[in-house]
């Protein structure tokens, strides 16, 4: 089944969908996604999102999704658990909170041109199957990294940094998490 949702929902902490396929249609005003809001395996997010909450999508074994350039937030676990082997994170996500997401399929995380992105937390890529290639640069935005942040991807050797300064914790050669430390700025 697939549903249409309401171009006006202000909060999306306040509704509870299931189905196979959910699309938020073109004029939506939705800036919020919650906790647990939906159940769906499919799903097209809202150009006008703000927040994917914790564990908002997570759980539902979604393959594919685009994360719209609106989007400032990404919660704890918002998409952990599912079956992505890539994503985008557009320029305008300024942080993404632990376990966002691991325990996917991610071979391929990219950071679009001029990203805002200062923080990136606990696990937030672990258990995923992530390589140096496929992981690339880190955004010279960066201000926070945890140390465990990219966890149980066997294959990922080096971390890429850009950032104009070293990160607390990750200096220039050093192996963190057994990862080599490399800075190009």
């Amino acid at each position: 089944s697939k549903i249409i949702m309401p171009p006006n929902l202000k909060d999306g902490r306040m509704y509870y969908v299931v189905a196979d396929e959910i699309e938020f249609p073109a004029n939506s005003t939705t800036e919020v996604i919650g906790q647990r809001a939906i159940f769906a395996s499919k799903i097209k997010l809202p150009k006008s999102l703000k927040y994917i909450c914790s564990d908002a999508l997570s759980d539902r074994r979604i393959a594919k999704i685009t994360i719209p350039a609106t989007v400032v937030g990404i919660g704890s676990r918002a998409l952990y658990g599912n079956q992505l082997t890539y994503i985008t994170i557009p320029s305008s996500v300024e942080f993404i909170d632990s376990i966002a997401f691991a325990n996917n399929k991610l071979t391929s995380v990219t950071f679009e041109a001029n990203s805002k992105l200062k923080h990136i937390g606990y696990e937030a890529f672990g258990s995923n199957q992530l390589t140096n290639a496929g992981l690339g640069k880190l955004p010279s935005s960066l201000t926070f990294l945890d140390q465990d942040a990219f966890r149980y991807n066997s294959n990922l050797t080096q971390i890429t940094l850009t950032s104009p300064t070293d990160i607390d914790g990750w200096t220039n050669g050093s192996t963190v998490d057994g990862k080599t430390v490399v800075y190009e700025r």
